[in-house]
């Protein structure tokens, strides 16, 4: 996957929100069929190896941890806690 996606210069990112997921890709037009194929592939059967799975695991519960000692983000959490407490949105978003 690394190799096609520098072979075709294409840059790929993904963000998750509390409402959507939001994606952008860039790649010059000449390539663009090969590129939308390469998402197409990428969207419809991701391949997920364990230790990806696994080093992702290990930075989101550093990034969690880190978030617990940083007063915003602690005082963001209470407020959507207390103002959705019996819906999704009083859940943080990343676990």
């Amino acid at each position: 996957l690394k190799e096609a996606i520098a072979r075709l210069g294409l840059r790929f990112s993904l963000t998750a929100g509390r409402d959507a997921v939001y994606g952008g890709v860039e790649v010059v037009s000449a390539r663009l069929e090969p590129a939308a194929d390469l998402l197409q592939a990428i969207l419809s059967a991701p391949a997920l190896k364990a230790d990806d799975v696994e080093r992702v695991k290990a930075q989101r519960l550093t990034d969690i941890s880190r978030d617990a000692a940083n007063p915003a983000t602690v005082a963001t959490r209470q407020w959507y806690a207390a103002a959705f407490p019996d819906h999704p949105y009083g859940n943080p978003v990343d676990g």
